[in-house]
Parts: C-alpha cells; sequence; structure tokens
C-alpha cells in the first residue's frame, strides 16, 4: 500500500458483489495492496472472491470480522488469515440483563463493551476458540 489510507475506508453496503468490485477496483489501483478488513460475512465472502479471482489469495492478507461456519471456511482455505469472533452469547446475555433492568425500574448502562476473540488457522482446534465459532445450528 502506497500509505496508510491508501485505498482509505470502502463501503460495500452488506453486498457480497460490492465487495467484490472494490476489491477489484483497489487491487487495479493499488498493485502492492498488503491488507483488506472486512466487517463482516457478505464483505469477507466478497472480498475473498475478489482475492480468489485475481491469484492473490496470501499475498494479500484478509482479516475478517464475524466466525460463522462460512467465514471458517474461508480462513481453513487460506482466504482470510484470521478472523475477529464476537461473543454472541455474551452479548445476548448482557442485552437480556439490561432489559430485565429496565422492565424492574433500575439502572441501566449505555454502553456496555463487549470482548472479541481472534481465530487463526493455529489456534482454531482449541476448545476456547471453538466456543466461540457461531454456529448454524444446535
Amino acid at each position: 500500500m502506497s500509505g496508510p489510507d491508501a485505498c482509505g475506508v470502502q463501503y460495500s453496503h452488506n453486498d457480497v458483489g460490492e465487495a467484490s468490485k472494490i476489491l477489484n477496483a483497489a487491487l487495479a489501483k493499488d498493485t502492492d495492496l498488503a491488507g483488506v478488513f472486512a466487517t463482516n460475512l457478505n464483505s469477507a465472502t466478497g472480498a475473498g472472491s475478489a482475492l480468489q479471482q485475481a491469484g492473490k489469495l496470501g499475498q494479500v492478507k484478509m482479516v475478517g470480522f464475524d466466525a460463522g461456519p462460512a467465514q471458517v471456511k474461508q480462513l481453513q482455505d487460506g482466504v482470510v488469515q484470521a478472523l475477529i469472533a464476537q461473543l454472541p452469547g455474551e452479548i445476548g446475555a448482557k442485552g437480556v440483563e439490561q432489559a430485565v433492568a429496565a422492565v424492574k425500574g433500575r439502572q441501566v448502562t449505555a454502553s456496555i463493551p463487549t470482548d472479541a476473540s481472534i481465530v487463526t488457522k493455529d489456534n482454531l482446534a482449541q476448545p476456547d476458540i471453538q466456543k466461540v465459532l457461531y454456529k448454524a445450528g444446535c
């Protein structure tokens, strides 16, 4: 990349085709592009498709946000080098706690930060990482 903001922030509007189009344009504009951060499933799917089509898998590093089955497959296939897994169970529990507090007239917290886990091929099989992967079903 030519500089820290050579391509800047691009918005795919949660559209796979738009994410692919954006990354294809970025790759054409900056042949030395070093990395991509895809902020959700559809962005990662589209960006990954663009990297595959351009023959840039592994050359342009990609980190995806979320850890559903499709993203885990991208990690296993080398399309992304890491995933940032939110902790939906923790997020849901904190949301329910706040809802109960609101219903009971207790004080609620306006903003609650939550943790995330970094998932890589190297730690994918670890039990503590397996817990944070999103499941398609129970």
